[in-house]
């Protein structure tokens, strides 16, 4: 019997012998019921797969708890795809009888081909349950509403790296895994953001970079880190920003199709004041890889912005499934619940913030505290945590609620003397909970006054620590002016 060829789609490959999947050719490790189950959904795109048929391919014998297993191995499955169940871009779940598989995919007459870069869609879809198709021809058809590149803003941050390994002779391979190693590990510090982990991640990209000087990843990540240093007010932005721009252009010229280069220099534009040559790079890195986890978190901050939570907590998952390890990512996801009123999955999003850094200082928690007037829980867990803008913002709130006024004002004074991104608002947000008005309008205003260095107006609009303003004739005034792309972020 002839033999099915492989399958791709998108950047994965599907390859029937051995049993293997493969991104951009770089095969990935999957458990082989999650393969055998995505090997039924590829034989039979776009139709129902049950559940029975499903289970009687991987447990004939049906010796194990099978209904349980089958949805750890489809867990699995999604989590290797970067899918997200509720608005899924491969694996649908059709509740209580099966799966069918939704994505767009092409067999491979040649397996030998299985690690050529396949087509990328042009659009991000559409979250929610316009994004899957009501009848769809076996894997062709996928409907969604298209995001308007004009939408796009800079506001998260966070790499897309991929590390290949060389094959050619085995000293070139020794050198190409070492430097494979370094980019990994800069990855893995610029995600987890701990302190000192900026320095860390600068030196192994440096590192790659010195091995291989053509290392687009390694440039384009580089210019991320001296983005993140100026966000985090580790450098000054003068002096960084040259260097943010420099190494995303170093990128681009080696590899003009890496997204994450074209977001980078988008931001540095963004910050210069050039937003149409900006723009034209961010729709660029949309038509080159709709499912960057950078961009996707660039997205949700839009959707957040123009406060439609439900969009922007969608997009913050898929950007999180796409870059598990990333702190930054799992904690912005955090922020959006709380922001949005979720504050029972917010916590619970915050568990797994948890996971990834113990140490995470839970602001979601002592926030959900003190607007609950429970001060001396809150008191409890925030004196604990480091010194920081967090730690000073949650202070000055806390001791104003238990009446220890020279230290509430000593806390404040302390933010206002900061200098990090979000440090307005952080300000506004104490002025307006122990009732200054006036000084908490100063502040915002000087928010809106044009410079680069501010806060997302999201954090603005949505914080329920300014809620007290909504009344003043000011806030109104505030409201009304058009949201604009912001310079330094996260």
């Amino acid at each position: 019997m002839e033999e099915r060829p492989d399958i791709q789609f998108d950047r994965w490959t599907f390859r029937r012998r051995p049993r293997a999947l493969l991104r951009d050719g770089v095969r990935v490790k999957l458990q082989d019921q999650s393969l055998q189950i995505l090997e039924a959904l590829l034989e039979s795109p776009g139709d129902l797969v049950t559940r029975e048929r499903l289970i009687a391919r991987l447990w004939p014998k049906r010796i194990v708890e099978f209904d349980a297993a089958l949805n750890a191995a489809v867990r699995r499955l999604r989590a290797t795809l970067c899918d997200v169940a509720e608005t899924p871009r491969y694996v649908e779940t059709v509740p209580r009888q099966g799966y069918r598989f939704i994505g767009a995919i092409r067999e491979l007459c040649d397996a030998a081909s299985a690690s050529l870069e396949s087509p990328r869609l042009p659009a991000l879809p559409a979250p929610g349950p316009a994004g899957v198709a009501a009848q769809r021809p076996p894997a062709l058809q996928r409907v969604g509403v298209p995001i308007a590149v004009g939408a796009i803003c800079i506001a998260l941050g966070g790499a897309a790296l991929w590390a290949g390994l060389a094959t050619r002779s085995q000293p070139a391979a020794v050198t190409r895994v070492a430097m494979s190693e370094s980019v990994v590990r800069a990855k893995y510090f610029a995600q987890r953001r701990a302190q000192g982990d900026l320095e860390r991640a600068r030196h192994e990209y440096q590192r790659a970079l010195s091995v291989d000087a053509k290392r687009a990843e390694a440039w384009a990540g580089l210019a991320g880190v001296h983005w993140l240093e100026i966000s985090d007010g580790l450098r000054p932005r003068d002096a960084n920003l040259p260097k943010v721009r420099d190494a995303a252009q170093r990128a681009l010229a080696i590899d003009p199709d890496l997204a994450e280069a074209h977001l980078r220099l988008a931001q540095y534009l963004d910050a210069v004041g050039e937003p149409a040559a900006a723009l034209a790079h961010k729709a660029k890195a949309l038509e080159l890889d709709p499912d960057n986890a950078l961009l996707l978190g660039f997205l949700a901050a839009c959707a957040a912005e123009a406060g439609r939570w439900d969009e922007a907590i969608v997009l913050q998952r898929r950007a999180s499934a796409a870059e598990p390890l990333s702190l930054i990512a799992a904690l912005n996801l955090a922020h959006f619940l709380f922001l949005a009123g979720r504050t029972d999955d917010a916590k619970a999003q915050f568990a797994k913030v948890r996971e990834l850094d113990p140490t995470q200082p839970d602001e979601i928690g002592a926030f959900a505290q003190i607007l609950e007037s429970r001060y001396e829980p809150a008191l409890g867990l925030v004196e604990a945590w480091p010194d920081s803008d967090a730690r000073n913002h949650a202070l000055a709130m806390i001791y104003h609620g238990l009446g220890r006024s020279k230290e509430a004002e000593e806390h404040l004074d302390r933010l206002k003397a900061a200098k990090t991104w979000d440090n307005n608002i952080r300000v506004a947000e104490v002025c307006a909970f122990i009732g200054r008005t006036d000084e908490a309008f100063r502040w915002l205003e000087r928010s809106d006054s044009g410079s680069r260095d501010d806060a997302p107006r999201r954090l603005l609009f949505a914080s329920p620590f300014l809620s007290s303003l909504h009344r003043d004739a000011r806030w109104s005034r505030l409201a009304e002016v058009a949201p604009r792309e912001r310079g330094v972020t996260r």
